[in-house]
Order: C-alpha cells, then structure tokens, then sequence
C-alpha cells in the first residue's frame, strides 16, 4: 500500500521544480498520515488520494509561477480576436482559392466543377482556420510574456466607462455572424458576376442550339467589384471596435453611418444603373412573353426603384435608431 502512495507522491511532484520536490513530498506523507487516521486498508488510501485530487491539478498549488501559453489576464481578449480573425481568414481563404481555381479550371462537367469547388472551399476554411489560429495565438502570447513589467501598471484614464444602460452594449456574438454573413453572400455574389453572369438569364432555342441571353450586363457589373471590397474593407474595421469595445459609442455610430452610407449608396447605384439589365434579355424576354419591351422595361425599371426605396428606408431607419441611442444614453 506504501507504493500506491509513493506513486501518487511522485506522480504530484514529477513535473515541480527540482528544489522544491523533497520538501513538498514530505508534506504530502506527512498529509496523507494525517488523513489515514492510522487505517493503511487499501480502500481507505484509495479514498484518501481521490479526496486530495488528481496529481496534476494539485501540484499547480506548489508552483509560484503557473504555466500558461496565454495568461487569464489576456484570455478573454483573445478568444475575441480569435473568432474574428478566424472567421476573416476563413471566409477570405476559400473565396480566394475558388477564384483562383474557377480562373484556371478547364471544361469540365458542372457538376464535377461544383464538387471540386465546395471542396477547395472546404479545405481553405480549415487553412484559414490553421493560419487565424497561428498568427493571433503566437501575437498573444509574446504579447503577454513582454508585457510582464507592465500588467501592474495602468491609469485612470484607461478605465472602461459603464454604460449607462444595456441598451448600450454591442452583442460580441452578433457582429462575428453579421461580418461572416456578410462576406459569404458578397462572395458570392463577386463569384457569380466573375463567372456565371453568361449562365444566368433567360433561355431561348434557335434552331438546334440553346441560346441564354443574360440578365446583367456583365461589363458594367464588373465596375461594382473593388466597391465590394471598399465595403468589406470598412465592414471589417467597424466590426474591429465593435468586438474591441463591446459598447456602442460615437467614434463606433460614425463608423457605422459610413460603412451603411457607402454600401447602401452603392447597392443603389449598381441596381438603377440604365444598363445594368441586359437590353438583349430584355428584348427576348418581351418577344418569347407576348408583350412589348416597353413594358418589360417599365416594370424591372418600378421593381427597381421600389426595392432601392425599401432598402434606403430600412438603412436609414438603422442609422438614425443608432444614433437615437447615443444620444438618449451616452
């Protein structure tokens, strides 16, 4: 039975300092002793060292210094930026490597191609996952081992201010899904005017060929493209302060009237663009539909405008309820 004990003594002190090993494994005999209450029976030693803890977890209350990669100071901090870099270097890596793919991709069949996409896809995210996970966990934690003369330092000023309500308080799991959803769909959308806009559009039979006459008009759709990217650009730096700061401020309300102002501006100047709809689909589709391109026109033209008046409301009424809140609370 005295060999259980020994084993469970070094097991405790196996990964401790060399000079401070003798010392605590008397402490545990002597400890152990003292539990015992002179019973060395087999079930009561059992008893006793299940009541003391794993050997691991209790030899980190004999070290003056705990072994952390990242120290709990700077914890939480991370995990923030984690996620958000993850998601970033997720989203951004498989856009990436589908485009570069889709560029080079020879003749296949479309379902193959999709296969062979979705795959690619895949296995970006899981780099960029590798990559986010790398780079911000080696940031942090040389942050923290150099930072060590100063995590007692601080002043005043540098103190958070409360809120003056919760209705102040910016949801850290919100923002990361709302950049996230964000990218995939504008991803998307860069992919399908890059590649697809010659598929989508309105099918017509001439002789024995199938002709598709496209919707959007590929040249002037392929202007709006870096506008996307400014767009991403400052929905990233917005969701930057809002995961950093976690309170809705002035500095965080500016940024979000320039990021919405700027995307929205944008979305309606790409949809009421005069040639944006293709006026050779147009002209099918009014052909093979019994009515004149005049009316086809004036009703994508009404569609249009009243989808880009819906939209601006909605962007408008978002601004303003934000900056209501500022105002009311801060």
């Amino acid at each position: 039975m005295e060999k259980i004990i020994d084993d469970y003594i070094y097991a405790v002190v196996k990964n401790l300092p060399k000079d401070m090993r003798l010392d605590i494994e008397e402490e545990l005999y002597v400890t152990i002793e003292d539990m015992l209450l002179g019973d060395y029976s087999e079930a009561n030693i059992e008893k006793t060292l299940l009541e003391l803890g794993r050997p691991d977890v209790l030899a980190l209350e004999y070290k003056e210094k705990p072994d952390y990669l990242i120290s709990p100071l700077y914890y939480n901090e991370y995990l923030l930026y984690l996620k958000f870099s993850m998601i970033v270097a997720g989203v951004f890596s498989a856009a990436l490597a589908c485009l570069l793919y889709l560029l080079n991709v020879s003749n296949e069949v479309i379902y193959l191609k999709i296969l062979k996409t979705i795959g690619i896809s895949f296995g970006s995210i899981i780099l960029g996952f590798i990559i986010a996970f790398t780079l911000v966990t080696l940031a942090f934690a040389i942050t923290d081992k150099v930072d060590k003369k100063n995590k007692n330092r601080w002043k005043i000023k540098d103190l958070p201010q409360r809120p003056s309500s919760e209705k102040m308080l910016i949801s850290r799991k919100k923002s990361l899904w709302h950049i996230g959803f964000t990218m995939i769909i504008g991803i998307i959308g860069v992919t399908l005017v890059l590649f697809y806009t010659d598929k989508i559009g309105y099918a017509v039979t001439e002789g024995t060929t199938q002709v598709i006459y496209p919707v959007i008009n590929r040249s002037i759709a392929l202007i709006y493209i870096p506008v996307f990217f400014v767009s991403l650009a400052l929905n990233i730096t917005l969701t930057y302060f809002e995961i950093k700061d976690g309170v809705l401020s002035i500095k965080i309300a500016i940024l979000d009237t320039v990021y919405k102002m700027f995307a929205t501006v944008a979305l309606l100047a790409f949809i009421l663009q005069p040639q944006i709809i293709n006026p050779e689909f147009i002209k099918q589709f009014a052909l093979h539909s019994d009515t004149t391109i005049n009316s086809v026109e004036l009703a994508i033209r009404i569609t249009l405008i009243t989808f880009s008046v819906i939209i601006a409301i909605l962007v408008s009424l978002s601004v303003a309820f934000k900056w209501y809140k500022v105002a009311k609370y801060k």
